[in-house]
């Protein structure tokens, strides 16, 4: 019962302490809040255990305060009818009239700048003077200003961002920037000439309309923010915060299905605690029971603790001559599973020291220490964990009575098939049993084999994903986390056990067989759930973490450190790398910022989730300028998108086995015929010739990759051996090693490696390791990516990650514009 207190002590801290609370500060959250949280922790206690639950939040509240008092204010709301503002016809009329053609950004930013510097903040206007003089560069200036917003900075964070496309007016990316930053902070009239003038430029890009949406919707104009928000999602089905305004405004309209049917799949795209607000406003709890857990999977980062096949699932012979054998096989997993379950216990027992003996100090001690460790362990990623844990939880329950219903229903199948094979003939012998045992194991056997892998993977992916994210709510306080995780191995155990045990072995007919043999099977390892699962996220020149107990991005290279009194915007930033196009979330990766917790969104999206959709007219927006035909290629964006993904998927997936991998040296990645190749830190480009269409690189280990002309690539690992010499004829190169080995690199693209012979009398041996890699079609083709993914690398090297932001909806109250701050 102590254990079930804490982890909904543990719960409702986490919740409570991530959420801000009215100001001035510090303040006594409202007795009535706090009450109905308390109440709702409490569900199901019997009475004495509501009194031990009260007893132990007495000493919790003063340290929530405390901590409170270092957060930003996100103003609560209690229907999603208040995140819509009237009409605000004296701004819409403010909005300038003059269209800005691509010469003109420069001089607009410039005077925003210039208003800004002079009536802005005097801390706000230091700190943006302190950034330009550490980092002049555009790009840095503009890297920075997202850094300053995620860090509380408002003014400071839109005057960088006027900076950088001051220095840069060629780069749309910072326009887009500078506009979405105007519409978060509430001076959206500022950023619809420079969107407009971005929609021209880019008529399908989902973060351009989405972005124009929510200025619209800023200012109250719903029908114009609808339109946007139409296109956005049409375009872009993935942008999660297109997709939420979408629902939104079908709710305002009066369509409560299609309002729910709109909140779900955005948070099936970026999961949070701000969507999860508005589900529940319109659907109650019950609004997370529609919720895809398929879906959610593209989202959410997972650690596999338990591999795939942990336990191999054995396949009997399904025959009566193996019986013999398939009892030594169930014999052996049996044996294997008491050894497992044993070292499950042990373990357990040993992770459940530290409680014990904070238990066994009082119930007062215990809160106290509990709240402590819980505070602790408040990261960017608490409220987002509260959320996903949630939906894991209810997607179980539902799993759970799903699955015993399937059970019940594969047992009631076979046990007919059983009993209709079982009847006797009035002269059946021997051959006759056997027989009808074969068919039955035939038909039983397999259909069992297929029931316990489909259920087992279902099971081990959520599994995976529920101790991942239980480590991102407060950490792991006196091992509690370590402990839940032991115990639900116990359970996935015991599933594989079923598998096993239910499979039918049945002995030969009058026929002496002994059952009692036993086979050697090895005890798996239980997994590391000690592991951290640190995740990052690119910010400005520096990849900050999110987790383990990571309450601020202070750790930057330019010095702007955290402000509490200003809030986070609810926003969304795509990672692009080129100064020419503007990210998408969904198709490219991307992180949501949501009430100040953060996550990465669709980071295990497959490759076809990420690729370009057909083009929508929009006809019904403002007349179109012409797009030449080159502009409209998906090809190269779509190859920029997998590799940003590839790479991100590196840093923002947990990984327990190096978490220090790139914490020094940043990722590398090459250009080959048609695509790119991320390289580990470790291996480092030597040297590269360029032959015509012909790419030659020598990495740092001695190995060597050959890039030709028809888009294959022929790869020669770094053997311990050295080339002794090379040949080439025609399109055939010959190697040979130091060693006296030999390889053959055929014009098809294969190649045909020859062992050294150990002696003259040695038949040598011939094999084909590599295989060609056509890209694309033709070579026109082939060379115009060449081309275009060299040019990106080039602006990778130099600039690094691009975020293109995308504004989100804001609680009205959260920012308060500065009257007067752009007349």
């Amino acid at each position: 019962m102590k254990l079930l207190s804490f982890l909904i002590l543990g719960f409702l801290i986490t919740t409570n302490s991530v959420m801000a609370q009215p100001k001035p500060k510090p303040k006594q959250p409202a007795q009535s809040e706090m009450d109905k949280a308390m109440e709702e922790a409490m569900k199901g206690m019997s009475p004495e255990e509501k009194a031990e639950m009260q007893k132990m939040m007495k000493d919790v509240m003063p340290a929530m305060m405390e901590q409170n008092s270092k957060m930003a204010d996100y103003p609560e709301f209690t229907s999603n009818k208040e995140l819509v503002p009237k009409k605000d016809m004296v701004r819409i009329n403010a909005i300038p009239k003059k269209k800005l053609l691509p010469a003109d950004m420069g001089p607009y930013a410039a005077n925003l700048y210039n208003k800004i510097m002079t009536k802005g903040d005097a801390a706000e206007i230091a700190l943006v003077k302190s950034v330009i003089a550490k980092a002049p560069k555009a790009i840095d200036i503009s890297n920075a200003s997202v850094l300053a917003m995620m860090q509380g900075h408002p003014q400071a964070a839109m005057a960088l961002s006027m900076k950088a496309v001051q220095s840069d007016q060629t780069n749309v990316n910072m326009q887009n920037n500078m506009a979405a930053l105007l519409t978060n902070y509430g001076y959206p009239e500022q950023a619809i000439p420079v969107l407009a003038k971005l929609k021209n430029e880019f008529p399908y890009n989902s973060t351009v309309l989405n972005n124009i949406g929510q200025a619209w919707l800023s200012l109250g104009d719903i029908d114009s923010a609808k339109k946007y928000f139409s296109f956005s999602s049409r375009v872009n089905p993935y942008h999660p915060d297109a997709k939420l305004c979408g629902g939104l405004l079908e709710e305002l309209n009066g369509d409560p299905i299609k309002a729910v049917k709109d909140y779900t799949e955005a948070m099936e795209n970026s999961p949070n605690p701000f969507i999860d607000k508005i589900l529940k406003n319109k659907a109650g709890d019950k609004g997370f029971e529609k919720i895809d857990f398929e879906k959610l999977k593209r989202s959410i980062t997972i650690y596999e603790y338990f591999p795939k096949d942990w336990i191999k699932i054995p396949v009997l012979s399904d025959n009566v001559s193996g019986y013999e054998n398939d009892s030594r096989i169930k014999n052996g997993y049996s044996k294997m599973f008491d050894e497992l379950k044993n070292k499950i216990e042990t373990a357990k027992e040993a992770a459940e020291q530290e409680m014990n003996a904070l238990m066994n100090k009082g119930e007062d001690e215990f809160a106290k220490t509990m709240m402590q460790e819980n505070m602790k362990g408040l990261n960017k990623m608490s409220l987002t964990a509260v959320t996903v844990q949630k939906i894991l939880q209810i997607y179980m329950a539902q799993w759970m009575q799903d699955n015993m219903n399937e059970y019940m229903a594969l047992k009631n199948k076979i046990d007919a098939r059983r009993t209709e094979l079982s009847k006797t003939g009035k002269n059946d012998k021997c051959p006759d049993f056997d027989r009808k045992n074969n068919e039955f194991l035939a038909y039983a056997n397999p259909l069992i084999r297929k029931y316990h892998e489909e259920k087992i993977e279902e099971f081990r992916v959520w599994l995976n994903a529920f101790c991942t994210w239980s480590w991102y709510i407060t950490g792991n306080p006196k091992n509690t986390i370590l402990t839940a995780c032991i115990a639900w191995t116990a359970a996935i155990t015991g599933m594989y056990e079923g598998a096993i045990d239910d499979q039918d072995a049945i002995a030969r007919s009058c026929v002496k067989q002994n059952g009692d043999g036993s086979s050697l099977v090895p005890t798996p390892d239980i997994p590391n759930f000690s592991c951290p699962t640190l995740i990052k996220i690119p910010l400005g020149n520096d990849w900050q973490e999110l987790s383990n107990g990571v309450k601020d991005f202070d750790a930057n290279s330019l010095g702007i450190k955290m402000n509490p009194a200003y809030p986070v915007p609810n926003h969304t930033t795509a990672y692009g790398g080129h100064s020419r196009s503007i990210a998408e979330p969904g198709k490219a990766p991307f992180a949501q910022s949501a009430n100040g917790s953060i996550a990465p969104g669709m980071i295990n999206s497959s490759d076809d989730e990420l690729a370009p959709l057909s083009k929508i007219p929009l006809d019904d927006l403002t007349p179109l300028s012409p797009v030449p035909p080159d502009d409209l290629a998906a090809l190269p964006d779509l190859r920029r998108s997998k590799f940003l993904k590839d790479l991100l998927k590196k840093m923002m997936t947990a990984d327990c086995n190096n978490v220090n991998k790139y914490k020094y040296k940043p990722p590398v990645f090459e250009v080959r015929m048609g695509e790119l190749i991320i390289e580990e830190p470790s291996k480092n480009v030597k040297e590269t010739k360029e032959d015509g269409n012909v790419v030659y690189v020598t990495y740092d280990d001695g190995s060597v990759a050959v890039f030709m002309e028809d888009g294959s690539v022929l790869e020669i690992d770094a053997p311990s051996k050295n080339v002794k010499e090379t040949k080439e004829d025609g399109n055939i190169v010959y190697v040979t090693y130091d060693d006296g080995s030999e390889a053959v690199f055929m014009e098809d693209g294969s190649v045909l490696e020859i062992d050294a012979p150990k002696n003259s009398g040695q038949t040598v041996s011939k094999k084909i390791t590599i295989k060609p890699k056509t890209i694309t079609p033709d070579i026109a083709s082939k060379n115009k990516v060449y081309t275009d993914l060299k040019e990106f690398k080039k602006q990778f090297d130099t600039n690094g990650l691009q975020p293109s932001l995308n504004s989100g909806v804001q609680v009205p109250g959260t920012f308060t514009p500065v009257k007067g701050l752009f007349d």
